[in-house]
């Protein structure tokens, strides 16, 4: 495969990092912002795991530079072990009400998990090799646990509020 600047998988890598840095700087506002621990605990926490994936991203960006495509589309799969339950046991110290500005940015982090997840399967549909396809499905399975996380979130405060 390519490295250069032209190719494919090195433009949608670029993509890639403009939208993870996108989400990393909209995930620490909205750590910032919030005054609950709780709902905090899962913007930060996302916002922790787009971090690492940033950096993977330059990484990858890096192993290209040597040709060596295949190990750029290679995943730490060790780092993101529970990330999907970050949510599960969060429930009991959130208040009983959500401040406006928080469900906000919970809606705001929805709309930006669904933009990622779209890039993410379009540059899936277009994979050219099996380490590529690997990486996008993995990317889409992340965004999409991401915005499960955001949704119970949200429900669980629509459920209170009915």
């Amino acid at each position: 495969m390519s490295a250069d600047a032209s190719s494919p998988f090195h433009q949608a890598l670029c993509q890639a990092m403009d939208l993870c840095a996108k989400a990393v700087e909209f995930y620490a506002q909205a750590a910032q912002a919030c005054t609950d621990n709780s709902i905090r605990q899962v913007f930060t926490r996302i916002g922790d795991i787009k971090t690492a994936r940033l950096k993977k991203f330059d990484a990858m960006l890096a192993a290209l530079a040597t040709k060596d495509a295949p190990a750029a589309c290679q995943l730490d799969e060790t780092n993101l072990a529970g990330n999907d339950a970050v949510f599960s046991g969060a429930t009991a110290g959130l208040p009983k009400t959500c401040p406006p500005s928080a469900m906000a940015a919970i809606d705001a982090g929805l709309a930006l998990e669904l933009e990622l997840k779209a890039f993410y399967e379009r540059r899936l549909a277009q994979a050219q090799f099996a380490e590529e396809t690997g990486l996008w499905q993995r990317l889409v399975q992340e965004s999409n646990g991401h915005y499960i996380m955001l949704n119970d979130l949200q429900q669980y405060y629509d459920d209170i509020a009915s």
